[in-house]
């Protein structure tokens, strides 16, 4: 089986990266040739030696429209010919231009075309607008756009992949009218998998947080807001972010008064899981979440908003992590406070969710793909 990856960056910058390498890696262990094609070249990650890469040829920093250019279509046309490609999985289901560049790269020829939205379904609902309008508008304008949008990608896909059955559920309730075999749920494996056990004894006072630091999707300041109301009654803990974006500065500026809050910039965060017996999420939006997971693998108990159905995928509330309503920083304060002062409770769910979480091994999510393009699948294309 040959199989093409499209991802916009590559091997690493952020999960879709991440899911793209680990998916490439396990594919080619497999037995199957793959190859990865990319817009922009980013920082290093192992890949392995049997992943053939490609740049395409006009490309742009800033500009992803340059993409969807005559040259690139050319460009991976013939790659597609020459690679004898069978299965094309595009990384970014829902953006126009990779969309176009693959049906017109794709079109007469005999290569199954699979679609992969990162996101939760109702991304539109959290874009930034390029115009004002009242946010009652702004909504009926996101749900007309997901509406399109999805009607659109459904019409270019042998298969297009959420990563929720939750997310599934939405669109058939937006397409009733429609048969809608070929949308199917695969979640994110989990990059790196522990199987050494964890000494609780030596995780430390920490309260982490890993991501990219992008304050309208993240929403680091709930946290620095969370941290302010309780880090003098718990002045033996310390709050931890790690990574790096566009608001890192303003997000330092936000926790320069407060105590005993470090910022360790991007870099391989297992450490820092290992070490942090609780991690927080406060996304406005997710598709997935690969860092609750990861947090769980290495025994860090989870604390979520309640922005993505996806999180319930993951998350079972009160078990193996908390879940609270969105925006409410008081019960989101509430559960990290009950987790500082209960370790008999935190070192049990982290239990829970090490345990929990090894559905999400590349193991069990290769085979979930297996069972959609091996050639004796009953989920066939």
């Amino acid at each position: 089986m040959n199989i093409l990856f499209i991802s916009d960056r590559f091997p690493a910058n952020g999960g879709i990266e991440t899911v793209t390498r680990t998916l490439a890696n396990a594919f080619v262990v497999q037995g199957y040739s793959v190859v990865v094609c990319y817009r922009v070249k980013s920082k290093s990650e192992f890949v392995d030696n049997r992943v053939e890469q490609y740049q395409f040829p006009k490309t742009s920093q800033s500009k992803r429209i340059d993409i969807y250019s005559q040259e690139n279509i050319d460009f991976l046309r013939n790659l597609i010919v020459e690679k004898k490609i069978q299965i094309l999985i595009n990384q970014h289901a829902f953006n126009k231009y990779y969309n176009d560049l693959c049906k017109k790269a794709k079109r007469g020829l005999d290569v199954a075309f699979i679609q992969c939205h990162h996101f939760t379904l109702f991304w539109f609902m959290y874009s930034k607008p390029r115009i004002y309008l009242p946010v009652f508008l702004l909504r009926i304008y996101g749900f007309l756009a997901t509406l399109h949008v999805t009607s659109m990608v459904i019409k270019n896909s042998d298969k297009l992949i959420f990563l929720s059955e939750s997310f599934v559920k939405q669109c058939k309730k937006m397409f009733p009218w429609k048969n809608l075999n070929s949308v199917i749920a695969i979640p994110n494996p989990m990059p790196s998998f522990n199987i050494q056990p964890i000494n609780f004894s030596q995780k430390e006072n920490i309260i982490l947080y890993v991501g990219r630091m992008a304050e309208n999707e993240k929403r680091m300041s709930i946290i620095i807001k969370c941290w302010s109301m309780i880090c003098n009654k718990y002045k033996d803990w310390k709050l931890v972010f790690v990574g790096d974006g566009p608001d890192m500065e303003k997000t330092k500026k936000l926790a320069k008064n407060l105590p005993r809050t470090y910022f360790k910039g991007y870099q391989d965060p297992r450490n820092f899981y290992l070490a942090s017996p609780i991690f927080l999420m406060t996304s406005s939006h997710e598709g997935f979440g690969v860092t609750l997971i990861e947090a769980q693998n290495n025994g860090c108990v989870p604390v979520a908003m309640d922005s993505s159905s996806s999180f319930h995928d993951i998350i079972k509330n009160g078990e193996n992590g908390f879940i609270v309503q969105n925006n409410n920083k008081k019960a989101f304060i509430e559960k990290i406070c009950l987790l500082i002062d209960n370790t008999e409770l935190r070192e049990r769910m982290a239990r829970n969710g090490m345990e929990s979480v090894k559905k999400f091994s590349v193991e069990n999510i290769v085979e979930k793909w297996n069972n959609v393009i091996s050639p004796n699948s009953t989920e066939r294309l």
